[in-house]
């Protein structure tokens, strides 16, 4: 197993390098424990494979792997990165299912493919006749998702109204630049560049374009946010959604001050929210949402009350620690079109996503890639949101800081998208809206609660077996 262990760290390291360009421990840790739990499903399967057969112990892993990457999307450790669906996620033409199924469908597809393909060469190498079943079983595998996705991706067409979007990646450095200079500076280029645009429905900004939005409840007496209203929509009638670091009051001596930080000016402690924030020329400023899906260890302490420790050796990014936040309706409106904005890790979680879907036409993601100083990180997070476009067949348009904006169709296709991370650019153009909801929106990540139950289920029966064994012949670990 120590093989194994070894070889599943490095497909980590090799696949998601990138990360160590933020915060080394960190990262470290997250991909040590995903090596180290993703060893199960092969200790459970030669265990089973000994106690019973074969069959029982292929099962058993299959089962195991897809609870896991279940868990890899709902725990405060979550690292979702290398569920083997999202391997698939640069060639929409063949995941055109993941409409029905969801990405934990692509991470069945594979594993089964790669069980046959195993138990095909293990015949050959133990020169037994090949099944004709067994190979039949494989072909029709490997080729009916694919052809339903060729042929979904060929006829599909995309409905809804046209909504015209307009994004820009100002491209300002993370670390020397975003969270030390004068914030008049940063507001005058993202003026200058979105003043280019004619007058779309929608103008997007990255995640914390804003680095200080000030309080919550005072975003309308805020007067950087006042300069944006006035040096931008006397020109456009548009709505300006843009990232904000924003700031709320929890009394002078709250209960929990875990994540918060203690004011003295105003004798407050102030938790600290990575939000989605709306500017609109006649309207209320006002918060849309914030980050629901922290990043472990770079925003957020795991389990703080067993992790809190942790932070000395790893650090922030930027040096915020971040809490959520329930306020904002979550979704923005103009001219009939409702959009819901999700913020940067929020786009791999293809279950939360999915039930964001049920109340809008389209997503936008805005996203600050300039942490990770990678084009391979960026492009990663890029054609995840192909997957997430698929799924819930909702167009999505991407404002990122050094990374990839970009604007993303419902079958899936980049259609516009920047270029070199390190230089600003913008893009303008037209995206539809969806309007009717797929089967992976109503039913969301239903194939890793089947395999969490049917994993237990089948442990359960396996354990009442061996007892029973144990009963008639006194010995509880006997095989087959």
């Amino acid at each position: 197993m120590v093989a194994v262990v070894f070889s599943l760290l490095g497909w980590n390291v090799a696949t998601t390098y990138w990360l160590y360009n933020t915060m080394p421990v960190g990262a470290f840790i997250v991909q040590i424990l995903n090596a180290l739990i993703f060893t199960g499903p092969f200790i459970i399967f030669h265990v089973t494979e000994s106690k019973f057969n074969r069959a029982i112990g292929l099962l058993n892993f299959v089962l195991t792997w897809l609870a896991l990457e279940y868990l890899q999307l709902n725990w405060e450790l979550a690292y979702p990165f290398l569920n083997l669906g999202n391997g698939l996620a640069m060639y929409p033409q063949i995941f055109q299912w993941y409409e029905y199924t969801g990405s934990l469908g692509g991470s069945l597809w594979i594993l089964l493919i790669n069980i046959l393909i195993s138990e095909f060469v293990f015949l050959l190498r133990s020169k037994k006749s090949s099944s004709i079943r067994l190979s039949a079983s494989l072909v029709l595998i490997v080729i009916a998702p694919v052809a339903f996705s060729l042929y979904k991706f060929k006829t599909f067409r995309e409905y809804g109204k046209t909504v015209s979007v307009a994004i820009i990646n100002p491209a300002i450095d993370c670390y020397n630049e975003k969270y030390t200079t004068d914030m008049n500076w940063l507001l005058d280029k993202y003026l200058a560049q979105s003043k280019e645009f004619k007058d779309p429905d929608f103008i997007l900004w990255p995640e914390t374009a804003i680095p200080d939005a000030g309080l919550s409840d005072e975003l309308n007496s805020n007067p950087y946010l006042e300069k944006i209203r006035d040096g931008l929509f006397d020109k456009h009638v548009s709505l300006l959604v843009t990232g904000a670091i924003i700031y709320k009051k929890h009394g002078d001596n709250p209960k929990d001050k875990l994540g918060k930080i203690y004011y003295p000016p105003l004798n407050e402690y102030l938790s600290t929210h990575n939000s989605a924030i709306e500017i609109k020329r006649s309207t209320p400023i006002r918060i849309v949402r914030s980050k629901k899906i922290l990043v472990p260890f770079e925003e957020t302490i795991p389990y703080p009350y067993l992790l809190s420790w942790v932070r000395q050796a790893t650090g922030t990014l930027g040096g915020f620690t971040f809490s959520r936040l329930s306020e904002g309706i979550g979704y923005v409106e103009n001219n009939e079109v409702k959009a819901t904005p999700l913020i940067c890790y929020e786009i791999l979680f293809g279950d939360e996503v999915s039930l964001l879907s049920l109340q809008n036409n389209m997503f936008f993601l805005l996203l600050n890639e300039g942490w990770y100083k990678s084009e391979t990180g960026a492009s990663q997070f890029l054609y995840y949101s192909c997957l997430r476009a698929v799924e819930t067949r909702r167009s999505i348009a991407r404002s990122s800081n050094m990374g990839i904006s970009a604007m993303i169709n419902q079958r899936g296709e980049i259609i516009k998208r920047t270029g070199n991370i390190n230089e600003p650019g913008i893009i303008e153009g037209s995206l539809s809206t969806g309007h009717t909801n797929t089967f992976y929106s109503m039913i969301g990540d239903l194939l890793g609660e089947i395999a969490e139950f049917g994993l237990i289920f089948l442990n359960i029966l396996g354990l009442a077996i061996l007892l029973f064994r144990k009963s008639k012949t006194g010995r509880l670990f006997e095989n087959k």
